[in-house]
């Protein structure tokens, strides 16, 4: 063969598989916060229009049975980015999942080692808002997923505007208020003022500027999270006298196991309908304001050339309730809080409805496919890509989510929820065909008890495949060397270690015992009062503690150096206590013993009134409010106590810092007074220094 005729082989040779190769797709990852799918146009909703999201859902496949891992922010985001479930990873927390991955790429982390430009603005990972956002801080971030990321400061519920407190203010007489409160502002002035305004402008400028090459864009809008904030237009189309409420069914909670009333309810939040419709009205209002945004978005897209060269998601890391069962917000594994709206817009696919099983998990191995890159085989996630070429193709039969407390896997007929491994939180079973609005539990009916222990059997083999993973292969190695300094005060299964000091049982020692051990948590009953106190005695150390109020807030606090026992009011052991309590968390309360904090005038009051025993102004204002989560969310707090320092950080913000404390030593305790509390972790590392600031912990 001549050598012309060679080479034009091998030209058509070429071109057909340059031709068959997927094409390099950008990928726009646009993520709402606390969103529910039903505020959506195009999920039907006939009040709030979201024209700019119905856009991007004409083009692409829009999911109807997409659900979130995690149901609030830290595990679900954790989850979709690491591309393992939260139980192969641990993280059920505010933190990052880097060190429970070691050196295996993030989604993003895969996209920019495979030569994407990859770039965050705002909130991908969890982010504490409103906290985080009026800092412009990084939260829970994982720096090395991006080539480049970008903070969106906004003022939150400090902006200037019409505002009004609705959760906990019965009377109206509070002001607005920060923290993970029900709040609404209607701002004065433009949508660049808040922090989604930046977002999208900044998302504007990376499409433009990146535009020639491919990039990995993820896209964070914090709204409709609260405090519900927006300029004031977008409150117009939403007077709040003609909002609805969902059905309210006499009797709704009695079926329900404790375990599954949501940390946020009507009642325990003191709305009374007034304010739920304004709650509604507020979120509406939010999600309208967040929409806008997102069409500023799509725009530059068009307006760099780009739609049919760029991957477009759309989605919530996991839904919220708006009054359902007189629920509120999320946390909760009902149908609300666990489904997520979910869009995917691929060049050239036909836009479609697929209403079969997805999770979020599944976004990491399908956009890698899409885009024709390697997909790792580690991940737990699932390649759904087949079904936006037929939305009738089915890749899973069952969705898999949990929250910290419980575990929900649904089917096409049923949900099933589960509290606790062994069930001890109790179990709730709707019949999805019939009562989608999950009004009735069918758990505890003999007629349903095989379906029950089917279900039984099939979460235990979920969990045990969730924990089958290669995590525990090759452990970072800074985690090994923590392990190997750290130490764990709780093991899981009893009160090894520790000793019981309650007054009430001197007199009565088979009465209630107000801390137990329960699904694998140390928890605090709150009564009787009293404390728990390690046996041993501890020094200069760093002290981390996750925990979270289970029903309502109230007082509980870790006391560290402490010593002599019943010294104030014959209850509290000499010591320093580091209080947990909403906007209260991280006050210092001097128990006999005393500390010095800056400014102590304007934290302490009057300084002929300071004093360290009863009568006495003995608590000490902390330095941020509202670094507490709400109840039901997890918490951590670290405690360094190094020489004759105390410092406190709670959720990655310093809370407090003390120094000339009178006491370098003693034990370390944890509080029964008035509100259940669960402990999962009370960790203690040996220091000799005082970090930072500024923590690389939850935030």
């Amino acid at each position: 063969m001549k050598l012309p005729t060679l080479l034009a082989v091998f030209c058509v040779v070429f071109a057909s598989t340059a031709h068959a190769a997927k094409p390099k797709y950008n990928v726009l990852f646009i993520i709402s916060d606390d969103l529910t799918s039903t505020a959506l146009s195009c999920y039907g909703n006939k009040v709030c229009q979201t024209p700019n999201i119905d856009r991007i859902a004409a083009r692409g496949t829009r999911f109807t049975r997409a659900y979130c891992q995690g149901t609030y922010c830290g595990p679900s985001r954790a989850s979709f980015m690491s591309g393992y479930y939260p139980h192969a990873t641990g993280v059920l927390g505010y933190i990052s999942p880097r060190k429970a991955i070691g050196d295996r790429a993030t989604w993003a982390q895969h996209f920019k080692n495979s030569g994407y430009y990859t770039a965050r603005v705002s909130k991908i990972f969890h982010m504490g808002v409103p906290g985080g956002i009026e800092r412009g801080t990084d939260g829970a971030d994982d720096p090395i997923s991006w080539t480049e990321r970008f903070n969106s400061q906004g003022p939150e519920w400090r902006a200037p505007g019409v505002g009004e407190t609705l959760e906990g203010n019965p009377d109206g007489k509070k002001p607005v208020r920060g923290g993970n409160t029900f709040v609404f502002v209607q701002a004065d002035g433009d949508d660049l003022v808040h922090s989604d305004g930046k977002t999208a402008a900044k998302a504007c400028e990376l499409i433009e500027k990146h535009k020639g090459e491919p990039f990995f864009l993820g896209v964070g809008f914090v709204r409709p999270h609260v405090p519900f904030v927006s300029p004031k237009s977008y409150y117009a189309p939403f007077p709040h006298e003609e909002m609805k409420l969902p059905e309210k069914i006499k009797g709704d909670w009695d079926d329900i196991p404790r375990a599954g009333i949501n940390y946020k309810t009507s009642k325990n939040m003191q709305m009374n309908v007034l304010r739920q419709k304004k709650a509604v009205a507020g979120y509406y209002a939010s999600v309208a304001y967040m929409d806008a945004q997102v069409g500023k978005v799509m725009n530059a897209l068009n307006q760099a050339g780009l739609d049919e060269k760029t991957i477009v998601i759309f989605t919530s890391d996991h839904g919220y309730h708006l009054g359902e069962h007189d629920f509120w917000a999320k946390v909760s594994l009902h149908e609300e809080s666990a489904l997520v709206p979910l869009i995917i817009s691929v060049p050239g696919k036909q836009p479609a409805v697929c209403d079969s099983f997805a999770e979020l998990l599944d976004l990491y191995p399908t956009i890698s496919s899409l885009c024709g890159l390697d997909v790792p085989s580690r991940l737990q996630g699932k390649d759904i890509s087949p079904m936006l070429d037929d939305p009738s193709h089915t890749v899973r039969d069952t969705a898999f989510c949990v929250n910290g407390r419980g575990f929900l896997l649904r089917e096409e007929k049923w949900a099933y929820l589960q509290y606790g491994e062994t069930a001890v939180g109790g179990i709730e079973l709707f019949d999805m065909e019939n009562d989608p609005l999950q009004y009735t539990n069918l758990a505890e009916k003999p007629k349903y008890q095989a379906v029950v222990e089917r279900f039984k059997a099939l979460l235990a083999a979920k969990l045990k495949a969730v924990r089958t993973n290669d995590l525990g292969k090759k452990p970072a190695k800074k985690t090994s060397k923590k392990t190997a300094k750290s130490k764990s005060l709780f093991n899981g299964k009893d009160l090894t270690g520790w000793h019981v000091d309650v007054p009430h049982l001197d007199k009565n020692p088979k009465g209630k015992q107000p801390f137990i051990v329960r699904d694998g948590n140390l928890v605090s009953l709150g009564t009787p009062a009293g404390h728990l106190i390690t046996d041993a005695v501890h020094e200069n150390y760093r002290l981390e503690v996750q925990y979270r109020f289970v029903a309502k807030p109230g007082n509980c606090g870790v006391l560290v150096h402490a010593s002599t026992p019943r010294a104030l009011y014959k209850m509290f052991p000499k010591s320093i206590e580091v209080q947990m309590y909403h906007k209260n968390a991280g006050d210092f309360w001097c128990i006999v013993e005393d500390i010095t904090v800056p400014n102590m005038v304007k934290r302490r009051g009057p300084k002929e009134k300071w004093g360290i025993t009863e009568g006495k102004a003995r608590r000490i204002l902390n330095l941020t409010d509202g670094s507490e989560k709400p109840p039901g969310e997890w918490n951590t707090m670290i405690v360094e106590c190094v020489k004759d320092a105390v410092k406190v950080w709670i959720n990655g913000d310093l809370v407090n810092h003390g120094t000339k404390c009178t006491a370098r030593k003693g034990q370390i305790a944890l509080q029964a007074e008035g509100s259940e509390v669960e402990f999962r972790k009370i960790e203690l590392t040996p220091i000799t220094k005082l970090s930072k600031d500024k923590l690389g912990t939850a935030n």
